[in-house]
């Protein structure tokens, strides 16, 4: 089996075995450190997680006061440079809608309305998380979309005229600007 058909298969299953077997025959084809070599033979994943556009456009990213972010959240190819950037986005808007929530459950605190106990906290915090999904969905979903596009670009063997049109036109759509997600600005922390 050559390497493309490994690489197929990979993808294809997410075969935590065939990643690590891909992996070593590459760091050893570069003549890797053992040390490395070692490490990576270990395989320490248990599984492999994706979300794909839609799921992160519709699904459930909160649970009472949990969430995720990040890769968590919206795990991405590498295929517009966007997934580490992104990921600190999160941690911003994340903060400060906490920080928000912090801030008004004191300030009724001193107000006299109550503002201390702990289901209301669990409620302000339960708020600020949503509001973060709710600021944070839509970008996401798009720089997802994006990104799963290019890579189907990037990763098809053969197309035709017409799935590359459709992958253009989505795209198009999407008014791909690699400079616009670069020049984002999540806010002030």
């Amino acid at each position: 089996m050559g390497s493309e058909d490994t690489a197929t298969l990979v993808l294809k299953y997410c075969a935590t075995e065939k990643v690590r077997d891909l992996v070593l025959e590459d760091l050893q084809g570069l003549q890797c450190p053992t040390e490395i070599i070692e490490l990576v033979s270990l395989n320490l994943v248990t599984r492999f997680w994706y979300r794909p556009p839609w799921e992160v456009a519709f699904g459930s990213f909160q649970k009472g006061t949990v969430t995720v972010a990040g890769d968590a959240m919206h795990a991405m190819g590498p295929f517009i440079g966007q997934g580490g950037s992104s990921g600190l986005e999160d941690a911003v808007v994340l903060a400060r809608s906490l920080a928000r929530a912090v801030g008004a459950g004191r300030s009724a605190g001193r107000d006299g309305g109550g503002g201390g106990g702990a289901r209301h906290q669990e409620e302000m915090i339960s708020k600020a998380i949503g509001e973060y999904i709710r600021k944070r969905r839509l970008r996401l979903a798009r720089l997802s979309l994006e990104s799963f596009v290019v890579g189907l670009m990037v990763v098809a063997r053969s197309r035709s005229p017409v799935t590359t049109l459709a992958f253009v036109a989505v795209l198009i759509l999407l008014g791909s600007k690699s400079l616009k997600h670069a020049n984002y600005d999540c806010g002030r922390l």
